[in-house]
């Protein structure tokens, strides 16, 4: 069966942090990006190369999937045409290359007979409707597996993690990342700062923020807290934490110790740090569409205040020096800068093939961090925006979730996962904020903070 490339991207990128995308009924011409043309892989020269390149490049019409009128011949004609590429590729070069492609042929023939063969005279209309529009067609065939005969039953499961592995291992050969963007080095020599790594992992299936100390990466991560907490966020000056309550639904503020200073009401949603650290802003959302608002840490009894109305065009909030940065769609969606009172917006990064999200500014509060997932997977990974240049340049290319800067502004960690590596845990890694030096730091964890000793 042809792949498109959006269902391509949607295997390649599995993993990926994407936001959610916002409504908006405000109107005008999209700004210019700040951000380099997109990249694309470029398939090597050699044997059994232009198959693959063709295999997943080729264009496909997912509609013909879908409703009563369903055209058996138009199905038949696909699955030839794709069947005559595949069979190129199992004969080719690269076939003893690629574990088990022979066998993920046989499956792919078998399946492709096997719904023809069930074809009434409505098609599939029926089995179809049962489905979410944007399935894969695999999941029409019945749950337990298709019979090749000779008594060989597999199983859906296995057909796909088989057809995945394949498609990766195949697209890995014969393409190589554009010049930049290869995987991150693990420089191990790198010197690290004195301090404390906070990252969030799994302990009989629950959630927990664990540490460990920088300048004893060796030993076994303590648990920070016993507490049912996720998203530390340190302050800008490093001396609190905001943290989540999943069991109370209240967003915390910390010391470094994890003892409560304050609380807020789970009306808050999606709260980051003012630029100076002297309190948190957030959104609320009900009927009326949504506002940003704010409270100060240091109040006994914190009230949440009203900053501006924003209608339906504001997502995460995070403080920046002047004012606000926020995702959303003033015109196209992308992050945005706002003063303090949410006029004079900013386009910071807006591309029409990504979707973003903010993790936090830096002590000075002029460069932010986000997180983008876009069609072109090289371009996916880590960005450093400027709010003062409006620019955005990219630091990391793969899977990266919950960058945040040190109180220093001198590092940034993030959970990253090397493009291509679907099955591989995140870990969690630092680098410099020029980009120029990394290291991995824990080999499984998310969403982590670094607490630098004062």
């Amino acid at each position: 069966m042809w792949h498109s490339p959006r269902r391509l991207a949607r295997v390649l990128l599995f993993g990926a942090v994407l936001a959610g995308a916002c409504s908006s009924d405000q109107s005008g011409s999209a700004p210019s990006s700040s951000v380099a043309a997109p990249l694309t892989a470029q398939y090597l020269d050699r044997p059994g190369c232009d198959a693959v390149e063709r295999f997943f490049s080729a264009e496909e019409d997912d509609t013909f999937w879908y409703g009563v009128s369903v055209d058996r011949d138009e199905v038949a004609r696909r699955f030839a045409a794709g069947a005559a590429v595949e069979a190129e590729i199992v004969s080719g070069p690269l076939a003893d290359q690629v574990a088990d492609i022979e066998r993920w042929y046989d499956l792919r023939r078998a399946h492709d007979e096997l719904l023809l063969a069930a074809w009434g005279s409505d098609g599939l209309a029926l089995k179809v409707r049962r489905v979410r529009e944007n399935s894969n067609f695999l999941d029409l065939v019945a749950s337990d597996g298709f019979d090749l005969g000779a008594g060989d039953l597999v199983s859906l499961t296995e057909f796909k993690a088989l057809s995945r592995e394949v498609h990766e291992r195949m697209f890995a050969l014969c393409t190589e990342a554009p010049s930049g963007y290869a995987p991150l080095l693990d420089d191990q020599t790198l010197d690290l700062p004195a301090g404390q790594l906070l990252f969030e992992d799994y302990l009989d299936d629950e959630r927990v923020i664990d540490s460990i100390r920088l300048d004893d990466l060796g030993a076994r991560s303590v648990p920070w807290t016993n507490e049912p907490w996720t998203g530390a966020i340190p302050s800008p000056d490093g001396s609190w934490v905001r943290v989540y309550d999943v069991v109370e639904n209240q967003h915390l503020v910390v010391d470094r110790e994890g003892e409560l200073i304050n609380f807020f009401s789970g009306s808050l949603r999606c709260s980051n740090w003012y630029a100076d650290g002297s309190g948190l802003v957030g959104t609320e959302v009900d009927d009326q569409g949504v506002r940003v608002v704010g409270a100060d840490v240091g109040e006994r009894d914190p009230q949440v205040e009203l900053l501006f109305e924003a209608g339906g065009d504001v997502e995460c909030v995070v403080g920046i020096d002047g004012g606000f940065a926020h995702v959303g769609s003033r015109g196209p969606l992308g992050v945005w800068a706002v003063d303090s009172d949410g006029g004079d917006a900013r386009a910071l990064l807006v591309e029409t093939d990504c979707n973003a999200l903010l993790s936090g500014s830096s002590p000075d509060g002029v460069r932010l961090l986000a997180t983008a997932s876009c069609g072109d997977r090289y371009r996916s990974g880590l960005y450093v925006l400027d709010t003062r240049a409006a620019t955005a340049s990219q630091l990391v290319s793969g899977t990266v979730a919950a960058p945040q800067f040190s109180d220093d502004g001198e590092w940034i960690v993030f959970g990253y996962q090397p493009h291509g590596e679907v099955e591989v845990d995140l870990a969690v890694w630092i680098i410099t904020t020029d980009g120029s030096r990394a290291r991995k730091l824990v080999d499984r964890g998310s969403w982590p903070a670094l607490l630098l000793d004062p």
